[in-house]
């Protein structure tokens, strides 16, 4: 088969899917069609154009994490995924997504406001939207919506939803969440104020971050210089 290298070049693959498929076919460029034919899985982090991935056609398995921008339409030609993990990124739509096969559907810490594409994925079984400024009607029509098809839901709760409402009504693009120890936390999706959206998530308490966004917003971009808070208190 021919080899991949010059298309490679010509494409201008973005360094962070170039890295992705070098380690799933074990070596660098240039590479041939059908070791980009057994590629079945990647894991790619921080990549700005994924155009590359349409060179491997038979993914099943996805995980874009910190990557932007993020277009599911751009990759409906990859119709074999069924697993798609696109988490601390840039996605805005879930227009094209009903291309995919999709049985898990990972999309946490996203800029995702409208959910009504999921209720026609099939055949879903498990989606996670935590950290995402969803609007009320997704939050409290097409989530139920979901979960009576018998999917497994994975949401933010009411306090962190309506926090980070909040902070994108406020013009601040983060994510408000609780994590697994119970902590609430600040997150920046997508690679326009951070290149590395996944760390580095400071802890504050809702009724703090509350009364920042109420009487001090310019103040809580700052939160994200202090990489040794556990928490905020605000002076009364």
């Amino acid at each position: 088969m021919a080899p991949f290298g010059n298309a490679a070049k010509s494409l201008e693959i973005d360094p962070a899917v170039e890295k992705a498929i070098a380690k799933r076919v074990g070596r660098s460029l240039p590479w041939t069609d059908a070791e980009l034919d057994a590629v079945t899985n990647l894991h790619i982090s921080h990549a700005r154009d994924l155009s590359g991935l349409l060179r491997c056609p038979n993914l099943r398995i996805l995980l874009l994490i910190g990557c932007d921008p993020v277009e599911l339409e751009s990759l409906t030609a990859l119709s074999s995924i069924v697993s798609l993990t696109v988490e601390d990124s840039a996605l805005r739509s879930l227009n094209g997504v009903t291309e995919f096969p999709l049985y898990t559907l990972d999309l946490s810490f996203n800029f995702l406001s409208d959910l009504t594409p999921a209720l026609r994925v099939e055949p879903l079984k498990r989606i996670n939207v935590t950290g995402n400024p969803i609007s009320a009607y997704s939050y409290h029509s097409i989530i139920p919506g979901l979960r009576s098809r018998g999917i497994d839901v994975t949401a933010s709760g009411e306090t962190e939803w309506e926090l980070t409402n909040l902070l994108h009504e406020a013009g601040l693009p983060y994510s408000y969440y609780r994590d697994d120890q119970g902590g609430y936390r600040l997150s920046r999706p997508g690679l326009a104020l951070t290149d590395r959206p996944e760390v580095n998530h400071p802890v504050i308490a809702p009724e703090h971050l509350r009364d920042l966004l109420t009487h001090h917003p310019a103040e809580i971009p700052n939160l994200f210089d202090r990489s040794d808070l556990t928490d905020l208190q605000i002076e009364q």
